[in-house]
């Protein structure tokens, strides 16, 4: 199972709290070994790669910073998005997650968590690493349901696209126009 955390290694995205669920989803065992993380990002915090066991570093790819163009490969290749931000206005990573067709686990502190359900994923209170925990690991678990999650990511992805606002926005000035 990839997990994957895209978005700058600092205190605000919540990188350390990714770091401490990933140890803990590691250390339980019924969950197997076959749990990777891969980390796109750079930051003040990419010291903690360094500082975590040698077993956990060794499940860690960090791609460093990555160019928007060269992400879809690694988006291609996860099957998790983990997203523990402390804040976060927006957060389009989560968006990108949704066009990957994604499991999702993100935080109330997330704007674009209005887009993330039972349907998808979860949302767990913010700062609450064991929440964050519990969330991956059911998802892990329960790989049965990610062909659902894929599918009704997909049609969100059309709801949420650049082109269906400027349609709606277009038919609204339409009808507006039309109702005088």
């Amino acid at each position: 199972v990839n997990l994957l955390f895209c978005g700058q290694l600092i205190r605000r995205k919540g990188f350390d709290l990714l770091l401490e669920a990933f140890k803990k989803l590691l250390e339980d065992e019924s969950l197997g070994d076959d749990i990777e993380l891969t980390v796109v990002g750079a930051g003040e915090l990419e010291y903690l790669l360094e500082e975590i066991s040698d077993n956990a570093r060794s499940r860690i790819h960090h791609m460093g910073f990555l160019q928007p163009g060269e992400l879809s490969g690694i988006f291609a290749r996860a099957d998790i998005f983990v997203l523990p931000s402390r804040y976060d206005g927006w957060g389009v990573v989560v968006n990108q997650a949704i066009a990957a067709q994604l499991a999702i686990v993100t935080t109330d502190a997330v704007g674009a968590a209005e887009y993330v359900s039972e349907e998808n994923g979860y949302i767990v209170p913010s700062e609450d690493v064991d929440a964050l925990v519990n969330a991956i690991k059911q998802l892990i678990l329960n790989q049965d349901a990610w062909p659902a999650i894929r599918k009704f990511n997909a049609a969100l992805t059309e709801r949420i696209s650049p082109e269906y606002g400027a349609r709606r926005i277009f038919e609204f000035l339409k009808k507006v126009n039309t109702d005088r």
